[in-house]
């Protein structure tokens, strides 16, 4: 996830944000839904490469509103306020493999879905470094860039009877021995 979202940070996403940056409210991106749409336009999400499961990415500005939303398929849920959600307050402490950029990850319940999603958070200036150069203005790079999905591997798992299994960090306490 955390890879495909950087993939997408430096694709069309520095074009995006500059359309906001010149006065465009939001920048709404989806994938086809029908045969009759053109496979490639202006405002068709890039395709998932590196991780196929893909709901959205969004991309907020330093307030917690969503200004860049992309969608893996041709339904779209309403821009909304992130500024109270756990996805844009959490401090992203997570590394992997000690490598930048620092990234939470967390399960979350939209406000607009009935069903949870796994999002991977990390800063907008950090997803992309680039991003600082343009001049593009605090407001625009200051927010969030957040992948969701729906892992599959976290869903419906199958397990034999009488068994389950926990999704840990490397925070969580030990309650025995850890190594």
């Amino acid at each position: 996830m955390r890879e495909q979202l950087k993939q997408w940070c430096k694709a069309d996403l520095p074009g995006d944000l500059q359309l906001v940056e010149n006065g465009r409210p939001e920048v709404i991106r989806r994938r086809p839904t029908s045969a009759g749409q053109p496979l490639k336009s202006p405002e068709t999400t890039p395709e998932a490469n590196t991780y196929h499961f893909v709901n959205n990415a969004f991309w907020t500005n330093d307030d917690g509103k969503q200004i860049v939303k992309w969608s893996t398929s041709g339904y779209l849920t309403p821009m909304i306020d992130l500024s109270r959600l756990r996805i844009y307050t959490q401090p992203r402490s997570t590394y992997l493999d000690n490598q930048a950029p620092a990234f939470h990850f967390d399960s979350t319940l939209p406000p607009n879905k009935l069903e949870y999603l796994a999002a991977l958070t990390m800063s907008t200036k950090e997803c992309n470094p680039d991003l600082l150069s343009p001049g593009m203005s605090e407001d625009v790079i200051g927010g969030s860039a957040i992948l969701t999905a729906e892992p599959l591997s976290l869903i419906d798992p199958i397990l034999p009877f009488g068994y389950g299994f926990a999704l840990f960090d490397e925070n969580w306490p030990c309650l025995v021995p850890c190594r």
